[in-house]
């Protein structure tokens, strides 16, 4: 059986269902698609000015902007 490296071990369905969701928000800039980031997407409604922050996707389900 071959080890796998952390590169390839599988993404967690979770992770896709999220990014979807969140992209659809007029705040979000970016969202990086590595599960094991912490704060994966860069946004500019946390950071109160044009230039994003990077916040994690809890953050983003609390707020909600997604959903308009």
């Amino acid at each position: 059986m071959q080890e796998m490296i952390p590169s390839e071990l599988p993404i967690p369905e979770i992770i896709p269902v999220s990014v979807r969701l969140v992209a659809d928000c007029r705040f979000c800039t970016y969202v990086q698609y590595d599960p094991h980031a912490r704060t994966p997407v860069h946004c500019t409604k946390w950071s109160g000015a044009l230039s994003p922050i990077q916040v994690n996707l809890n953050a983003c389900m609390t707020c909600g902007e997604y959903k308009k």
